[in-house]
Formats: structure tokens, sequence, C-alpha cells
């Protein structure tokens, strides 16, 4: 008797979270997004003027030029996902 009061929750528990599983698998192929492509290269234009307004920003807040670079890196990050969201529908 005390066996099968051990084993039927574990098989009760094992079924369980088959189904669990199998509904999650499900919901998440049904819900999936089709991968984004690959952003385009910022044209050298729009990277001089991303290059040059960071080095404005480091000259007036009295930033070092590192400040300058980390700048125009974030600023090319915003470029770029600012081209994302105008590609999603």
């Amino acid at each position: 008797m005390a066996v099968t009061g051990f084993i039927a929750p574990l098989i009760l528990g094992g079924i369980a979270g088959a189904i669990a599983g199998v509904v999650v698998t499900a919901w998440r192929l049904r819900h999936r997004q089709e991968p984004t492509p690959p952003s385009s290269p910022i044209d050298e234009f729009t990277s001089a003027e991303i290059d040059q307004a960071a080095a404005a920003w480091a000259a007036q807040s009295d930033r070092p030029e590192v400040a300058a670079q980390a700048m125009a890196d974030k600023l090319r990050l915003l470029h770029r996902l600012g081209q994302h969201q105008r590609r999603q529908p």
C-alpha cells in the first residue's frame, strides 16, 4: 500500500509535466517572431555627423576624448535602433 501511495503521485506528476511541456512548446511555436534582417551599415555622412556631434558634446561638457568616442558609439546604436523600429510594422 505504501508503494502505491508513493508511485501514483510520481506518475501523475510526470504526466502533468509532459502535458505542460507540450502546451508551452505549442504556444511558443505559434507566437515566435520572424528573425530581423541585419541592419545596413551607417553611411559615411551620417557617421561623420555622429562623430562631430560627439566631439562637440565632449568639448562643451569638458569631457575627455574617450567620452566623445563612447557617446559616438551610443549615437550609432540609437541610429541602428531607429532604423530597426522603422522596418517593424
